[in-house]
């Protein structure tokens, strides 16, 4: 997809703030709940390669600065295992109001995209020879060489936090998780990681846009809470998923 370098900046800089927030999670969810959250999301993983005929994945995304929303991006993908069809469509809106919007589709012989910045449309015929494998919409991350050993080390990190995620039954089947992490609760470890993340992030965004609206955080940075919560059903399989980090920081000018 042809895509502008602001648009390239506002979505690289999306989808490192959800890794953090992910990451954020998943130190978090862990307790009594932990394995069976765990297994509920492998199986999920698992179904959406192959297992569902078809299915919809619903992102919603934002970074706010003391209310102010600095980034808010959504993206509603549709993926057909059964016919080989996949349709993405996408909007970031950044702190000056500007909208962007991508479109893509995707089927067993073609794939097909729009960019913001040009009212037409691209087609790109696949090769002949191009296996079902490498047009999948959806690969089980689980299933990628090192995902076993990013476990295990996951596994060994969270220490402690094993008693922070509840799960309880719900009436029409499945499982509730939820979970938080007070200031207080968060290790030293995420927190060191955090702070250069972040740094990483700001110093990132400001070569790339002078414009940009993100603060210029330069130390005491430290993550405050986080909180999630996820929904299975009676199938075994992660519904809807949820997540806030809150983070804190001094900027250069105090």
């Amino acid at each position: 997809m042809k895509i502008s370098k602001k648009a390239s900046t506002i979505l690289a800089f999306s989808i490192g703030a959800c890794v953090f927030v992910s990451t954020a999670l998943a130190d978090m969810a862990l307790g009594s709940g932990y394995d069976q959250l765990k297994a509920s999301a492998k199986r999920t993983s698992q179904q959406l390669e192959q297992g569902l005929n078809n299915y919809t994945l619903d992102l919603d995304f934002s970074l706010t600065d003391n209310g102010q929303t600095l980034l808010h991006s959504t993206s509603i993908q549709k993926i057909d295992n059964t016919n080989q069809m996949n349709e993405n469509t996408s909007t970031d809106l950044n702190a000056y109001g500007e909208t962007t919007n991508h479109y893509s589709y995707s089927d067993a012989e073609r794939n097909i995209w729009k960019s913001n910045s040009e009212d037409k449309y691209y087609v790109t015929n696949y090769p002949s020879d191009m296996t079902r494998e490498a047009r999948k919409a959806y690969r089980d991350p689980f299933k990628e060489k090192g995902a076993a050993e990013m476990e295990k080390i996951v596994d060994a990190v969270v220490g402690n936090l094993k008693d922070y995620v509840q799960a309880v039954d719900r009436p029409e089947g499945g499982k509730a998780f939820s979970g938080s992490l007070s200031a207080a609760q968060v290790p030293a470890l995420i927190n060191a990681v955090s702070s250069f993340g972040v740094k990483q992030m700001i110093g990132d965004q400001s070569r790339m846009d002078r414009k940009s609206q993100l603060p210029d955080i330069d130390s005491d940075i430290f993550v405050k809470k986080v909180t999630g919560s996820a929904n299975e059903n009676g199938s075994g399989l992660l519904e809807n998923v949820t997540g806030t980090a809150v983070l804190s920081g001094k900027e250069k000018n105090g």
